[in-house]
């Protein structure tokens, strides 16, 4: 296998080779589509997450969003290959494509509508940034910049998934505490460096008046969410027969974390740790008694992805049969 890099995209996955060509495949059938490269040269391990339509792939990497659109016909033969970036002094937290629409979620809870045209990327912002007093957490693409997190306290970290549940678009915002460690890369404590321990929902609400808002959501209306780096659903809980005589649990978050508190240097230890234990940071988190509880043994059995360079974060994988 000349496999470099996996991304689950839900249905299918999204192969990075090793000579830096990227394909579409089915796990179900096996069947392959090569996508043609791109015209720009960018890093694939800056890769975190690609969504797939019938006539578009957005690939976020390095907080910019590269998207290939499709010209007429069933093949990928004709192709266009656009790149957006959002505002300066931004980031990108998520992407994804709801109601035919790629959406952008910023690491300011700004949410932007793209349009892949003929020439270049058009963008809306549907929901804007509300000014808010300064938290007691850490945005994920900075904790590492932080002093106190190597000065003894504990720090409490956020990051964001975007997640289509039927007719909403939700904001799904997971808190994490990582222990303080001096220092965490070479310090073994025996104890686990992140742990997942509340979640706050919301819904994209008014986006076609204008005047866009984030609204709090308490209960998931019979549907259950399962999130992960690079790829996040909603199903109904009825349906969760597949996943084992368990069942999916209606108001429950299923979530898989990648291990973020070992320093990118440290790269032999953060893949031994990922291959003695790559649910390390993992459970399922009760939104109407807020506690989290340990994977269901049918959710945690076959959920990484192992390329030729190993283990790679775990990913939700929803294979159409």
């Amino acid at each position: 296998d000349d496999v470099f890099y996996g991304f689950s995209t839900g249905g299918a996955l999204f192969l990075v080779h090793e000579g830096r060509t990227f394909s579409l495949m089915s796990p179900s059938s096996e069947a392959t589509v090569t996508l043609p490269e791109p015209p720009f040269w960018f890093p694939t391990d800056k890769i975190s997450k690609v969504a797939v339509s019938d006539h578009l792939v957005a690939v976020l990497r390095d907080s910019r969003v590269s998207v290939y659109t499709r010209g007429g016909g069933a093949a990928w033969a004709s192709t266009r290959c656009m790149e957006w970036a959002p505002p300066a002094y931004n980031s990108i937290a998520d992407i994804a494509l709801f109601q035919g629409k790629l959406y952008v979620l910023t690491g300011e809870d700004e949410l932007h509508v793209l349009d892949a045209g003929d020439q270049q990327i058009t963008d809306v912002c549907c929901i804007r940034k509300i000014p808010t007093p300064s938290h007691d957490y850490y945005d994920l693409d900075n904790l590492w910049n932080n002093d106190d997190y190597y000065h003894g306290t504990d720090m409490r970290v956020r990051r964001d998934y975007l997640v289509v549940a039927g007719n909403q678009l939700l904001r799904v915002e997971l808190m994490i505490v990582t222990p303080a460690v001096y220092p965490p890369w070479r310090v073994d404590t025996g104890i686990d460096p992140q742990q997942t321990y509340r979640f706050h929902v919301f819904e994209a609400a008014d986006l076609s008046c204008g005047h866009g808002r984030w609204r709090d959501v308490s209960t998931l209306m019979g549907r259950a969410l399962f999130v992960s780096q690079s790829c996040s659903e909603s199903v109904p809980a009825a349906a969760g027969n597949q996943f084992g005589h368990a069942g999916v649990r209606e108001d429950c978050i299923y979530f898989v974390n990648k291990d973020d508190s070992t320093m990118c240097w440290d790269w032999p230890r953060r893949r031994t740790t990922h291959d003695e234990n790559p649910f390390l940071d993992s459970g399922v988190y009760n939104m109407r008694d807020q506690t989290v509880s340990p994977l269901p043994l049918e959710t945690s059995g076959a959920s990484t992805l192992r390329t030729c360079d190993g283990i790679w974060p775990p990913a939700w994988l929803f294979p159409k049969t």
